[in-house]
């Protein structure tokens, strides 16, 4: 593999989750995963097995009850997971999760807030999320509130914020799970055209087998293990 040779952005090394309330559930056990720049990653399997888990834990929402996980070269300690997520990773969900009463440059804009970025006009957060609307086709609707939006173009607004930063990473959880077939096929391609243009490691957990092909790689997490499609 073209990977092999370099080091991974991300690497995830015997993650292990259980919850113990109502009562104890091993979700998975001993997962590892090597994620490069450049690469797409597809995890897919059954409804709770827990690939939006491992995802969130992937994107340190989440802690596991053991193993451990690298970004960029840097360990991911509870002190500095915050910090290593907003600096390096960008996400963008099912269900959008986008400030309905907030315009969408002001959604886009964001993870540069959260990181204490200026974000006035005419700073150059402000000036990449109009470059980034631009490019998802909704430049003419930038100061829209996006509660006034369509499913597919929230789902652009939300692709634009995920790339905000210029995270090096893309974790994507299901994302056009609430989009039509049609509005998913262009989500789908922007979402590809998008993390190649600016060269990002992309992971999704997906349903979809179409959305899957698209990627170098795919995983199924079947009864708590990670195994690779051959």
């Amino acid at each position: 593999m073209a990977y092999e040779n370099k080091n991974p952005i991300l690497q995830a090394r015997e993650l292990s989750k259980s919850f113990y309330y109502p009562e104890p559930l091993d979700i998975f056990k001993n997962v590892s995963l090597d994620l490069h720049l450049g690469q797409s990653i597809a995890i897919m399997g059954a409804s709770g097995e827990g690939k939006s888990t491992l995802l969130h834990i992937l994107g340190t929402l989440e802690r596991p009850n053991e193993g451990n996980i690298t970004i960029a070269g840097q360990p991911v300690t509870p002190s500095k997971a915050a910090f290593l997520r907003n600096l390096h990773i960008g996400f963008v969900f099912q269900a959008f999760n986008l400030l309905e009463d907030y315009s969408a440059i002001q959604n886009v804009l964001m993870p540069a807030l959260i990181g204490q970025k200026p974000i006035h006009k005419g700073s150059s957060a402000h000036q990449r999320a109009q470059e980034l609307l631009s490019l998802v086709g909704l430049d003419s609707r930038s100061h829209f509130m996006t509660k006034l939006l369509s499913g597919g173009e929230k789902q652009r607004v939300a692709l634009a914020r995920a790339l905000c930063n210029d995270p090096e990473i893309i974790l994507a959880d299901e994302p056009t799970g609430n989009l039509d077939s049609e509005t998913s096929e262009k989500v789908h391609h922007l979402l590809f055209d998008l993390t190649r243009k600016f060269h990002k490691a992309l992971v999704i957990v997906t349903h979809d087998k179409e959305l899957a092909k698209l990627c170098n790689q795919v995983f199924y997490l079947k009864k708590g293990k990670l195994e690779q499609q051959q």
